[in-house]
């Protein structure tokens, strides 16, 4: 059982303390790997408030539903668990009418879906990108990166909520820069297909100059 922080209690997932608990006793039952991930973590409730406040307008049952769904393999558990709110969200953003973590969500009649300030991250607030030792390896020894060598990391967007975030966690959480950061795609789902998202994001940059690329100044200046 996961230690869940305490919070208001002003309707949906994320911001009624109970219904979270019985959120995180689901995961601990669906996803047991995820809860020991977690208990291991040094910033256990800070985290989980990050979580809570990602899902707080998702309905109960339908982010249950996406946990059932990961244990019968119609989703993907993501390698890195603390991309699993992202995987909640997108779920319950077709399934439920409180998907929005910051406002009500704005329903678009034309495209019958549910739209977000932010587009890169879907008012999350948090991107993937590729760690800095992969993509140096990447840079440096293109044909001897292997799928072992594949790692990845959370920052913050750059839009009010992952400036928020970021500023809540006091600099442990770095801003997204995309000179310098490989952004990960969510349609990547093996370490080869993310290998091949930031062989092409490489690619795409290796005609430009280095004053314009730092990730490809050999002195590392300007890598974050």
């Amino acid at each position: 059982m996961v230690n869940t922080p305490a919070g208001s209690s002003n309707g949906g997932l994320g911001s009624d303390p109970a219904e979270f608990t019985q959120w995180t006793d689901h995961l601990a039952l669906k996803q047991p790997e995820v809860v020991a991930w977690m208990g291991k973590q040094p910033a256990q409730q800070d985290r989980l408030k990050d979580w809570r406040e990602t899902l707080r307008y998702t309905d109960l049952e339908v982010a249950k539903a996406a946990l059932d769904a990961i244990y019968s393999g119609e989703l993907k558990l993501p390698r890195a668990f603390n991309q699993l709110p992202v995987v909640i969200l997108k779920y319950a953003r077709d399934k439920s009418p409180r998907c929005r973590n910051d406002s009500e969500p704005v329903w678009n009649h034309e495209s019958e879906q549910y739209s977000f300030k932010c587009l890169e991250c879907d008012d999350i607030g948090m991107l993937t990108v590729v760690r800095v030792e992969t993509q140096i390896k990447m840079r440096d020894q293109p044909d001897e990166v292997a799928a072992k060598d594949y790692h990845d990391g959370t920052v913050a967007c750059n839009c009010e909520k992952g400036k928020s975030l970021s500023h809540q966690r006091k600099g442990s959480l770095p801003q997204y820069n995309e000179r310098t950061m490989c952004r990960m795609t969510t349609d990547a789902v093996t370490r080869e297909d993310k290998l091949q998202v930031l062989r092409e994001w490489m690619d795409a940059r290796r005609g430009q100059p280095i004053s314009e690329h730092p990730n490809f100044n050999k002195t590392l200046e300007g890598w974050e």
